[in-house]
């Protein structure tokens, strides 16, 4: 008990022997549930170490998230032994989403520093989100591992500056952004540029043509990219696609909106001769689309296997969907597609499943899988449903299903399950 003749300064010298003891109480708390737990542990005493390691990688899912109260960090707070294995185990360090503070402090550097080092040369997956302004300490440490990064996720768009500087990133295979908000054309041309291995690159943000890229003609060839997902903006095809060349191209996701836009998509595909996945959004509200042009665009790329399609108009002229199957009953069009899937925004006329049966039908030799998606369209708070297809028509799609073609048409027509 305090006594009228303690000073404050006997009290707070008092105070911090006291605080010492308890700390060093915990302290020795904890080294003997690490003791107990050595002695108790299956793992760390009864299996060889590989397989501890590969047992704490299940532990891991990925993407592991930055924090000492969860895997992998947890798992040092365990025993030593524990302490031991995570630490011999490189690869569970090495999947990390990274939510960045509004603030950085030393401390959080040092652990991630730290973090990154334990996964020494294992191959790293990175996610990052946060402010919109990038720390140059985050730049820092992400080119330091830029020789070993393989996939990177950014849910904040202006992160793509990572890739405007001179840092090469030889083996990133994947970049994907998930933030829709707008980027520039020549953020994805830098991306390219440092990531010469790069299979994938994904983008849900809205692509704008800036005035450096408008002023250069060149070409921007890049010889590894294989699939590109660049279907989220309007107009991609005009800010983004007369820049690049991509000669292994395999699967495209893309959006046009009209005639002209379709032309500088078949400008595109001529440097891109190889596409075999075609995912095409078509947004129209005027235009009707001439048969040579969609004639055109399938000439261009006449190793096509998978094509995927959603049109959605608000006029009554002629879609492109219409006009799409209309040429595809001629087989000399994509005569290697294997799979065709087609999302309507309107409710077809019943003649449209006469071309549609034409269609499959001349294909039926090479075509394995069709399938239509229709919306839910409600007038006066009643659901239209598409229009039965007539009995002949449904004859052609019940012969086609018994030949083996894999027929889904939609959840409004069970004829086929009658088979």
């Amino acid at each position: 008990m305090a006594t009228q003749s303690d000073t404050v300064t006997e009290l707070e010298a008092r105070l911090a022997e006291v605080e010492a003891g308890i700390e060093k109480l915990c302290q020795a708390r904890i080294d003997i549930h690490r003791q107990l737990n050595n002695l108790r542990d299956p793992i760390a005493s009864r299996l060889p170490l590989e397989i501890s390691s590969r047992i704490f990688l299940f532990c891991v899912p990925p993407p592991q998230v930055y924090g000492t109260l969860s895997a992998p960090v947890l798992l040092l707070r365990i025993c030593t032994s524990w302490t031991e294995i995570a630490l011999f185990t490189p690869v569970i360090w090495a999947n990390l989403h990274l939510e960045l503070p509004d603030e950085l402090s030393p401390e959080f550097v040092h652990l991630l520093e730290a973090w990154l080092a334990r996964g020494k040369a294992c191959p790293l997956l990175l996610s990052l989100e946060g402010p919109p302004d990038l720390h140059p300490e985050i730049k820092r440490l992400v080119a330091a591992h830029a020789q070993r990064l393989i996939a990177l996720e950014i849910h904040t768009h202006s992160y793509l500056s990572l890739f405007a500087d001179e840092t090469v990133f030889p083996a990133l295979e994947l970049i994907y952004v998930y933030d829709p908000r707008q980027i520039e054309t020549q953020n994805i041309l830098d991306a390219l540029r440092a990531s010469p291995r790069l299979e994938t690159f994904g983008s849900d943000a809205h692509i704008v043509l800036d005035e450096i890229v408008s002023q250069n003609d060149a070409h921007g060839v890049h010889q590894t990219l294989r699939n590109l997902n660049i279907g989220a903006s309007f107009w991609t095809p005009t800010s983004v696609l007369p820049y690049l060349t991509l000669p292994a191209l395999y699967g495209l996701e893309v959006m046009i909106l009209d005639v002209n836009l379709l032309e500088c998509l078949i400008s595109f595909l001529t440097r891109s001769p190889r596409l075999r996945t075609l995912t095409l959004q078509v947004h129209a509200a005027e235009r009707s689309w001439p048969r040579h042009c969609v004639e055109h665009l399938l000439d261009t790329i006449p190793n096509l296997q998978t094509l995927r399609m959603t049109t959605r108009t608000d006029s009554q002229a002629p879609d492109f969907q219409d006009t799409l199957i209309e040429v595809l009953t001629n087989s000399k069009y994509l005569p290697e597609l294997t799979q065709l899937t087609l999302a309507a925004s309107q409710v077809p006329a019943v003649h449209w499943y006469t071309t549609v049966t034409t269609m499959l039908y001349n294909r039926s030799n090479t075509l394995r899988s069709f399938a239509l998606q229709w919306p839910a369209i409600q007038e006066g708070g009643t659901v239209v449903l598409p229009a039965e297809p007539k009995e002949e028509d449904k004859n052609v799609f019940r012969q086609l299903s018994r030949e083996g073609m894999k027929i889904d048409l939609g959840p409004y027509f069970r004829f086929l399950d009658e088979e």
